[in-house]
């Protein structure tokens, strides 16, 4: 088990290779479908996307008020930059993936509208919903 307190002081738990509450992770099923030849170009079941979307739920519930878009935080940088993917920029977007893809489809849609895309930033949101 990895166990990391995030800049924003939200605790994030990795159970790969482990059982939670006697079930395999939702990552850990994902896994094994990948390294199984017979079922790797397989479409993902609904199930482990139904577990993961109950995972990344339980997830965001430490994290109550609303996180600003990247391109709001550190206007300076731009999606490229190194700073998104080490230090306290890595752990801001861990815990903005994991937010914001929890939000209902009700939430996502007034958050796009609130923070529209801008320059190296378009297309950002499609990683979380294509």
């Amino acid at each position: 088990m990895t166990f990391v307190i995030s800049a924003l002081g939200t605790a994030h738990i990795s159970f790969a290779g482990e059982e939670v509450n006697g079930k395999k992770s939702p990552l850990d099923k994902l896994a094994e479908q990948i390294r199984n030849p017979e079922t790797r170009n397989d479409p993902v079941p609904q199930d482990i996307k139904d577990e993961y979307q109950e995972w990344l739920k339980a997830q965001n519930s430490g994290i109550r008020e609303e996180l600003e878009p990247p391109w709001v935080v550190k206007s300076e940088w731009d999606r490229d930059h190194p700073g998104w993917r080490m230090g306290g920029g890595e752990d801001y977007m861990n815990d903005f993936q994991i937010w914001f893809s929890a939000l209902s489809d009700e939430k996502f849609s007034e958050y796009v509208r609130q923070y529209p895309e801008v320059g190296s930033w378009v297309g950002f949101y499609e990683q979380f919903r294509p």
